[in-house]
């Protein structure tokens, strides 16, 4: 099933980067969902870039969403900054998840 997910980097400290993937709320209302998202994303990256970290975002940034991370660190780090990432830049992916 193709789904709308908005995906934008986050820099956690100089050289490592998280991807953080926003879906509509309750389009992840669980770790399994959110696990076939960041399979999905994953899948679309370069070689060199599989091994970032994912987290999936369900809701938007100033409503306190859910996360879902491939770590709790990066789950942890995501919603610690979750405000912030209004400002940040968006761009639309379709993935089939």
């Amino acid at each position: 099933m193709m789904q709308n997910v908005w995906t934008t980097i986050v820099r956690k400290s100089v050289g490592e980067e998280i991807i953080v993937a926003k879906v509509e709320t309750g389009a992840a209302l669980n770790r399994w969902k959110a696990q076939r998202i960041i399979n999905a994303v994953r899948v679309r990256l370069p070689i060199e870039r599989i091994a970032l970290e994912v987290v999936v975002m369900d809701g938007e940034p100033h409503q306190q969403p859910t996360v879902y991370g491939s770590s709790p660190d990066a789950e942890t780090f995501v919603q610690s900054m979750s405000s912030q990432l209004a400002g940040y830049r968006w761009q639309l992916a379709k993935l089939d998840c």
